[in-house]
């Protein structure tokens, strides 16, 4: 079963270095001795142009278990960001990685569906109370709130905030 997952996860390597997304970042961490850990990877998703999460880059540490592409994989937040869709500790909470699920889709696909959620999010799902919340009780605030998230995740910009 893992060899089927890394065989899957080295054809989506291969894809998206052939066709990558502006703006998005996505690769294997590395072993200690340097090999690439197809299991876990690490990537960026870009906030959508024209939103508050414009400017940002909002790394995730995607994790696929050996049942890969049967079974999709958790997507992490590191840091974590303010919103509903998101539990404090970063783990992404998104239909397509649980009920929505399908062996066809690729990471690529992935990581669009995440940055739609993060402008778009699931307001009657959600895992972040102090998010929704905001988001439903005083909405210009939140938007205060991620357009700071947003500086603070810039590809210029080092600094990270606890925004649980």
């Amino acid at each position: 079963m893992v060899e089927d997952a890394i065989a899957r996860l080295r054809r989506e390597r291969q894809q998206w270095q052939r066709s990558r997304l502006k703006g998005y970042e996505a690769q294997p961490q590395r072993n200690k001795d340097g090999t690439l850990n197809y299991m876990v990877w690490d990537c960026g998703v870009p906030g959508e142009k024209g939103t508050p999460w414009e400017g940002g880059v909002y790394w995730m540490e995607v994790t696929f278990s050996k049942d890969y592409p049967q079974r999709p994989p958790v997507c992490k937040f590191v840091p974590t960001v303010l919103h509903p869709n998101v539990y404090p500790s970063g783990i992404v909470c998104h239909s397509v990685l649980a009920e929505d699920w399908r062996p066809g889709i690729t990471l690529k696909s992935l990581l669009t569906c995440i940055q739609e959620l993060l402008y778009m999010p699931n307001m009657q799902e959600p895992v972040m109370r102090r998010a929704y919340n905001l988001l439903k009780r005083r909405p210009q605030e939140y938007n205060k709130i991620v357009r700071a998230q947003a500086r603070d995740m810039s590809p210029t910009c080092d600094s990270s905030s606890d925004w649980d």
